[in-house]
Order: structure tokens, then sequence, then C-alpha cells
């Protein structure tokens, strides 16, 4: 299985930057942050589950793969296999009004899916670096006088998302105190930009321009 499952099978190649898995790579920010890694001589694992963006041109110059971070037998394959040096692990339920609907399986999806990820790194690879991708929800009531908002600020958040946000970032913390893990969690803001979609901003902004051609 190991011979097959990767085109480029478990030997890196010599003029490799390393190997990054891309969990949530059938998002927005994933598609882009894959296509720059290959751009950098990465080879890339990319892993989608109900993918919102479109990742069909990726698969002559990644790995591509189906993979819900729920499935811990999945994820512990993956890891196993492909060995990578670094994770940017996006993966996520990442709707505010969807936590709402079914909170279950946004904090299913991102606690206990993060929760797969660490044990997977801490039993193949204790020294493969994550990147953890946390959100602004995580500070949730900001008043006028508290913009721009510091890192320093409190963690209130106001749904399901923004909690499960915050729990993510306490297990990269607990995995580093407590297995020396190299996790890192960046809090992101709104993003925007081409193949967005779903997204007011980017929509409304569509629309301006198609009414004004």
């Amino acid at each position: 299985m190991k011979a097959t499952l990767f085109k480029k099978g478990l030997t890196q190649n010599q003029d490799s930057r390393g190997r990054a898995w891309v969990t949530g790579a059938g998002g927005f920010m994933g598609v882009h942050l894959v296509e720059m890694l290959i751009g950098k001589g990465y080879e890339v694992l990319a892993t989608h589950y109900r993918a919102t963006t479109p990742i069909k041109d990726l698969n002559s110059r990644a790995q591509v793969e189906e993979c819900d971070v729920r499935d811990k037998e999945k994820v512990f394959r993956l890891m196993e296999e492909f060995m990578p040096d670094k994770i940017f692990h996006l993966a996520a339920q990442s709707y505010p009004t969807v936590s709402w609907e079914d909170p279950n399986y946004t904090i299913e999806t991102n606690v206990i899916g993060t929760a797969n990820i660490f044990e997977a790194v801490k039993k193949f690879n204790k020294n493969c670096k994550v990147l953890n991708a946390g959100s602004s929800a995580e500070y949730g009531f900001v008043t006028p006088d508290e913009v721009p908002v510091k890192e320093s600020h409190s963690l209130n958040p106001l749904h399901p998302y923004g909690v499960s946000k915050v729990a993510q970032e306490m297990l990269a913390y607990q995995y580093f105190k407590n297995f020396d893990l190299k996790p890192v969690t960046i809090r992101i803001f709104n993003t925007t930009g081409p193949r967005k979609v779903n997204d007011v901003c980017a929509d409304f902004t569509k629309r301006l321009i198609e009414i004004e051609k």
C-alpha cells in the first residue's frame, strides 16, 4: 500500500524542499496555500472533505486525498505513509451560522479532528511542525475602543464555531507543554480573494462589477 498510495513514494526527492500536508485543501485558503507550497518545491499532500473550492487542477501536482479529520484511522494512516515535515491544519467547519445549526458536527470536526492531527504527530513524528488555524472568532465581542484587537484581548467567543477555535488553540498549547510538539496557532481574520465563494464582501463586489458592465 505504501508503494501505491503516493505517486512519488516514501523516498523524498533530492530537489524537494520537504513534505507538507495541507488539511482543508478544498477551502479558499487551502487551494492557494497548496499552489504556493508546490511553487516553492515542496511535495504536498492535499486532503479535503466537502470541498468548497474546485481542486481538480491540483491532482497532477499534489497528492490529493479525501480525508475527514474526524476519522482517526485515516489521519494516522496518512501521517505514517506520507510522513510530512510540516502540517498546515486548515480543515474545519468554518461557518458560524452552521455552527448554530449543527454544533455537534462543528465541535467534532474542529476539536476532535485537531486532536487526531496532534495525536498522529505525537505518534509518528514529533519533530513535524504544525500550523494550527485559529480564528478572530475566538475574541468574540469587541467594543469600538478595543479596535485594533490585540492578541492579549480576552477570548469570549459568541458561537460554537468560536468556542471550537478556542479549544483548538488550547489543544495546541497542551500538546506543546506536555509532549514538546511544535504547533503554532494563528488567529485568522476574514479573508477574500479569487475563488472565494459564499463570501459577502467578494459576492457584493462581483455583483457591482457585473452591474457596471
